[in-house]
């Protein structure tokens, strides 16, 4: 079986078990809300929704970014852009991938994908920026993969829909062989990590240990897995959220006058300094 192959099945293990509406998947409590993981109608070319704004078609990118769960993809206001993203065919991806930038930088309130942006244009290098066009460095998935049926597009304890998924992605991982894997949140990480990792004792480490570990530049793993090695990092979420606690969990006093966005940069500086030694070996 080749990586295509590999991927396209994948892929149709994921929606399957998604369609299948186990009982896992239903009445999730979030606050007052409760709602559903399902999988997106229509979404067999890619892993998830938000591959369609960097990494549809790519097979080999530099760089995964994962974030935790893509929310919905049923609201009124983005329904018919997600269904012209699934049906779009493979000669029009780049003209999708630009319209899904458009609509970013269009709509100031999408702080995480705007962050995105300026993280990997600024942080990474120009070369990985997330405003260009089906970046072929880039490549973009949601940790869960199930998408939520109704209220808050955001919230509530999804840990065990994390860990499940987490196979899944490794399996994308293996598939897709990046050089760095980059986590948006503790949760994330951790989730991530753990389908590389048998010891309990990291993941003690990454739980207990997140924000210092992002201060000291020791916010990552090395891993070594199906004949590839590859660096997974964690880093705080990309969105106003993330920033805050970036900023009110950093420990290092010369940094006190920084924002939480500016030291978010100083950590993607990091995974930039460590891509350009690999191309530099």
């Amino acid at each position: 079986m080749n990586n295509v192959q590999a991927y396209e099945k994948l892929i149709l293990e994921a929606a399957k078990y998604y369609e299948s509406r186990p009982l896992e998947l239903r009445n999730i409590q979030n606050g007052n809300d409760v709602f559903d993981f399902v999988w997106c109608k229509g979404l067999r070319e890619e892993i998830n929704m938000w591959t369609y704004w960097q990494g549809a078609g790519v097979d080999n990118p530099e760089v995964i970014i994962v974030g935790q769960d893509f929310g919905t993809c049923y609201d009124d206001e983005n329904k018919a852009f997600y269904e012209e993203c699934v049906n779009c065919r493979v000669e029009n991806r780049e003209n999708v991938s630009r319209e899904y930038i458009r609509r970013i930088q269009s709509n100031k309130n999408n702080r995480t994908d705007n962050s995105l942006i300026t993280l990997t244009e600024k942080g990474l290098g120009e070369q990985y920026s997330a405003a260009i066009p089906c970046n072929d460095r880039l490549f973009m998935t949601n940790l869960c993969l199930g998408y939520r049926t109704g209220g808050s597009i955001s919230g509530g304890n999804i840990t065990a829909y994390l860990k499940h998924d987490s196979a899944y992605i490794a399996r994308l991982i293996e598939i897709k062989r990046p050089k760095a894997v980059i986590c948006l949140g503790l949760n994330t990480y951790a989730s991530l990590v753990s389908a590389f990792e048998d010891e309990q004792s990291v993941i003690i480490d990454i739980i207990e240990n997140f924000w210092g570990h992002l201060d000291s530049g020791k916010n990552y793993r090395d891993i070594n897995s199906e004949g590839i090695s590859f660096r997974i990092y964690g880093v705080s979420h990309a969105g106003s959220n993330g920033a805050m606690n970036r900023k009110n969990n950093c420990s290092i006093s010369e940094k006190s006058n920084l924002t939480g966005m500016n030291l978010m940069l100083e950590d993607w500086k990091e995974i930039g300094k460590y891509l350009t030694e690999l191309c530099e070996k």
